[in-house]
């Protein structure tokens, strides 16, 4: 196997290229350090180090064809060009001189990296490198390179069976992160390979897993989306009563199935727990209206939540005032003005009750509380406010 640098050698050739195929020979030495430059700051100052390994390894191969009389291609003596007007090697510019300076020296981290970054080609030469490199011992536990590798290889339509047969486990039911670890799974599931989506349709269906199981949903929710749904409302009515887990995949059934999100939120509340409570809240958080109708009863809920310096009622004020343009709400003003915003004791004022109750339009006794009259002055019109049951 080559060095590390030699698995990413040709994609950095062509991406050192006008595009078309033909290298940048005709270009200036001021436009070709321009074009190192935007590589370089696109993705780290290591691939300087990588490019020359590039050109040099380039350099080296002409050598050995000028010894044995053979005449030297463009390419040949374009690298002798770049390395001296780009990274100002001197004259004459010899594959001995890298040996004698090199000290190209990258950690686990920068590898990976860059052989994560390698996604925009289909070159077998670079695939087989990576997996040969996934394949070693000493990389077997770094979860980074491992994630990084198999990226690589999710993109190149040749290692779709490669993939595949890394999911080859017996029982999805019983598998969990710490054995196929969420990132590794999330790397594999990018490949558009049909082997690869079988095995994540089988995930989907099986896993009891939900950080696994929310992976392989994504991917396969477009053609097989009810099943999937069926599953995770499964997943969600396992979790323990107190569970703070469960906002990702909420999350997704929210984002998915608009029509389907409110009673699976309704149910998931049914412990009600402050955790769950601060869970609904962070999934409906940022403007969603259903916060209206599913978070209304939490406005009599001072418990404090585990964990969070503010209790359920502030939270879901806070969940609620978001998805309101003409109302406020904030955590930290003090807790007068608080009461204030949430109940309203100051004539004219608007408050989230009276706003968010007019799209509550049946109550839920599941959940303790029923629509009632407020009794108003005749100044004001009649609002439909909220009680919750003792």
């Amino acid at each position: 196997m080559r060095s590390p640098l030699g698995i990413f050698a040709s994609w950095l050739w062509a991406r050192y290229s006008t595009g078309t195929g033909q290298q940048i020979e005709l270009d200036a030495p001021k436009t070709r350090k321009r074009k190192l430059d935007s590589i370089l700051t696109q993705h780290g100052q290591h691939y300087r180090d990588a490019l020359q390994e590039l050109f040099f390894q380039q350099i080296g191969s002409a050598e050995v064809r000028e010894k044995s009389g053979l005449e030297l291609d463009e390419n040949d003596l374009l690298a002798r060009r770049i390395l001296h007007e780009t990274f100002d090697w001197p004259k004459p510019v010899r594959f001995q001189e890298w040996i004698k300076r090199r000290n190209v020296t990258f950690d686990n981290y920068e590898l990976a990296r860059i052989i994560k970054s390698l996604t925009h080609d289909e070159s077998l030469a670079v695939g087989q490198e990576v997996q040969a490199l996934l394949e070693l011992d000493r990389f077997k536990d770094d979860d980074y390179m491992v994630e990084a590798c198999l990226t690589c290889l999710a993109s190149r339509s040749h290692f779709g069976g490669y993939l595949a047969e890394r999911l080859e486990i017996q029982d999805f039911a019983t598998l969990r992160t710490y054995d196929l670890p969420e990132a590794h799974l999330a790397a594999i599931a990018t490949s558009t390979s049909a082997e690869v989506a079988k095995r994540l349709a089988d995930i989907a269906k099986f896993s009891n897993d939900p950080d696994l199981f929310l992976v392989a949903a994504k991917a396969t929710t477009e053609t097989n989306w009810m099943p999937v749904l069926t599953r995770a409302k499964q997943i969600l009515n396992d979790l323990p009563q107190d569970t703070k887990d469960g906002r990702r995949l909420l999350e997704l059934i929210v984002e998915k199935s608009a029509g389907e999100a409110e009673p699976v939120l309704r149910d998931f509340l049914k412990p009600n727990t402050p955790s769950r409570c601060n869970t609904v809240c962070e999934v409906l958080w940022y403007g969603n209206p259903l916060s209206q109708r599913v978070l209304l009863h939490l406005l009599d809920d001072e418990r404090p939540i585990p964990g969070c310096s503010v209790n359920v009622r502030d939270r879901a004020a806070s969940a609620i005032s978001h998805s309101i343009e003409s109302i406020r709400f904030d955590s930290d003003w003090s807790k007068s003005r608080r009461e204030e915003a949430v109940e309203g004791r100051s004539k004219g004022t608007r408050t989230l009750y009276e706003a968010s109750s007019k799209v509550l339009r049946w109550p839920t006794p599941a959940f303790g509380f029923q629509l009632s009259t407020k009794e108003t002055p005749a100044a004001e019109s009649s609002t439909t406010g909220v009680s919750v049951l003792g």
